[in-house]
């Protein structure tokens, strides 16, 4: 079983903010289920996006540098 992740612990593991994650979801570029309250995104779809991060996420990395 692959492990599922919430936004928030997508959040507190990235360092993205957790309406940033929500937002991707609602948009439809981050794929996740819903369980119960929660949306949840496995590790293999997260990792994956992060290898090929939107424009606004490496605009976020940029700005996070500086």
């Amino acid at each position: 079983t692959e492990e599922l992740l919430t936004t928030k612990e997508i959040a507190e593991k990235t360092g993205l903010d957790l309406r940033t994650i929500q937002r991707w979801i609602s948009d439809g570029r981050l794929e996740s289920r819903k369980i119960g309250r929660d949306y949840v995104v496995t590790r293999s779809v997260l990792d994956d996006f992060l290898a090929h991060p939107p424009a606004t996420l490496r605009a976020v990395k940029r700005a996070k540098k500086q």
